[in-house]
């Protein structure tokens, strides 16, 4: 598992503890009770805060592994693990980097963690990714007001509050970018709560249910589609094989490689003294795509950053995950030297038809630890 960056709020992370269990007695234990009602399987919660959730799990859910990074918060969440009524592991971690294995899970939990992550895009395509296709997101958070003026009183006071709330955002559009991530949302309910006059900025709240689809699908408006990264990372994950562009001094080249994802890095196998091999430290671009010409949909994926052989530079735990990875060249030779491009940037576009809908399967999704850069 790759190291996790620290993430330590000494002071808040205290302040919280009590907050929370001032909100729990003032009304939001029913909020957690309307959130969990009905899960059942294998569940991950992101940013499980001191595991007050955990008592609240159906006796359907068979384990929840709950993900907090926050050294107080998650010694508290171990101590509510071993009161929980369901097997609650309880794992160091960040919501943009979740160690579990591609569509490992029935279910994920985001409960009053999206407005504090570093990337909400990041992290809701973690959460796409490790839960399975036909599975459901419950999310409790507080949001960005649907009244103008509030929501600009919001947009305001976001200069400052992160710095005294541990990173969170009163103003975030959590519902929207649930959404925008390829989750489809069938339950929102909003509301306003105020458990006391410290809550008021981010009073507006929602409880909702979101289901990853079991196919990305291509909507019917003739027109293209610009793709966010999580997007984008999922239909890298459905590929084996992309397009690789070197420049060797002379002239750009570009020749097919066979992939795998490790996170959200891409990492291929090469000969020595190949031209793959000489790019160690090189910027360069990267392309996947795929095509329905009968249906004339289809979509591309562009990464460039900068590629480097896996080696003594690299930690030992990246060298044996990256090692174990399932990855088989396809071409012939011994191809013992491992190469990753990890993104500066990433762009996708998908085409959009009227009348007519494209269709990429994601039921063949390899697994992707996350990366340790």
């Amino acid at each position: 598992m790759a190291k996790t960056a620290a993430v330590r709020h000494p002071w808040f992370s205290r302040f919280y503890a009590r907050f929370a269990a001032n909100a729990d007695r003032k009304g939001a234990t029913e909020h957690r009770r309307e959130l969990l009602a009905g899960l059942a399987g294998r569940v991950i919660e992101v940013g499980a805060g001191t595991g007050v959730n955990f008592a609240h799990y159906p006796p359907t859910v068979t384990q929840v592994v709950a993900v907090e990074p926050e050294p107080f918060l998650r010694s508290l969440a171990e101590q509510a693990a071993a009161r929980a009524p369901v097997p609650v592991v309880v794992i160091d971690g960040v919501a943009e980097r979740l160690p579990p294995h591609d569509a490992s899970f029935d279910a994920g939990v985001a409960s009053l963690v999206l407005c504090s992550v570093a990337s909400q895009e990041r992290a809701l395509a973690e959460l796409l990714r490790v839960i399975r296709p036909g599975g459901e997101l419950r999310f409790y958070e507080h949001v960005i007001s649907d009244e103008r003026r509030f929501a600009a009183v919001q947009k305001a006071i976001d200069s400052v509050w992160p710095y005294f709330a541990g990173g969170c955002h009163a103003s975030r559009d959590t519902v929207g970018m649930v959404e925008r991530a390829g989750f489809d949302v069938a339950e929102c309910r909003r509301f306003r709560f105020v458990p006391s006059f410290l809550g008021f900025p981010v009073s507006p709240h929602v409880i909702g249910v979101a289901r990853r689809p079991t196919e990305l699908r291509v909507e019917s408006d003739a027109s293209f589609e610009e793709l966010g990264q999580g997007v984008c990372l999922r239909l890298l994950a459905t590929q084996s094989i992309g397009r690789l562009a070197i420049s060797t001094g002379m002239h750009p080249v570009i020749f097919p490689v066979n992939y795998i994802l490790d996170g959200d890095t891409i990492v291929f196998r090469s000969d020595a003294g190949s031209q793959c091999d000489a790019i160690s430290g090189q910027p360069v671009a990267f392309e996947v795509d795929s095509v329905d010409a009968d249906r004339r949909v289809g979509w591309s994926v562009h990464v460039w950053g900068r590629a480097s052989e896996i080696g003594r530079a690299h930690s030992r735990e990246l060298q044996a995950r990256i090692h174990a990875l399932a990855l088989v060249p396809w071409a012939p030779g011994d191809k013992d030297h491992w190469i990753r491009v990890v993104p500066a940037g990433m762009t996708g576009r998908r085409i959009r038809r009227r009348g007519e809908a494209g269709h990429f399967s994601t039921q063949n999704r390899r697994e992707s630890p996350t990366t340790e850069r």
